[in-house]
């Protein structure tokens, strides 16, 4: 284990300058996940960034993208210890909107092509809506795949829930 705590300026080949205090390994391959997400040419990269029009980012904690609804909103989270990417539609304070989707459950999952994993969380104020997939974060070659999947199923998504928000 190893840690960086220079502050690194990082300039990505769109020209956005990314800062950071402090890395350790595990957020130094978060980096190096999310830089080429984010700075990326193609234009379905770019329709994440200006289409879904992207709220917030952290290393940590994956990227959030507007969905046309201030009660919800997509999320794109990598969770290293368990080597899964997770896309969710995040409800954050209303179980009247989840129960409003999941009314229509078969049919969101229809229109997507895959099923989804349903979380209302009693006990929580935020309900999830999510779908995950088993990567390995470490093996650069098949980062490409890997944002293939993302972008793709979060068109899916989106397209499916703005239906009925």
């Amino acid at each position: 284990m190893f840690a960086i705590c220079r502050q690194l300026k990082i300039t990505a080949s769109d020209g956005k300058r990314y800062n950071t205090d402090c890395l350790n390994e595990k957020g130094l391959r978060q980096l190096l996940f999310v830089l080429p997400l984010k700075s990326n040419k193609r234009a379905t990269i770019i329709w994440l960034d200006v289409l879904l029009k992207r709220r917030s980012s952290t290393y940590d904690h994956g990227m959030n993208f507007a969905i046309g609804s201030s009660e919800c909103h997509l999320v794109i989270n990598q969770i290293q210890k368990r080597n899964e990417l997770i896309l969710e539609l995040y409800i954050d304070n209303s179980k009247e909107l989840f129960h409003q989707l999941y009314e229509h459950k078969s049919e969101i999952e229809t229109d997507l092509g895959f099923e989804l994993d349903w979380r209302e969380l009693p006990e929580k104020k935020a309900s999830r809506i999510l779908i995950t997939k088993k990567v390995n974060f470490n093996n650069r070659n098949k980062w490409q795949e890997q944002f293939d999947w993302l972008i793709e199923k979060t068109l899916k998504m989106r397209a499916a829930f703005k239906k009925y928000l």
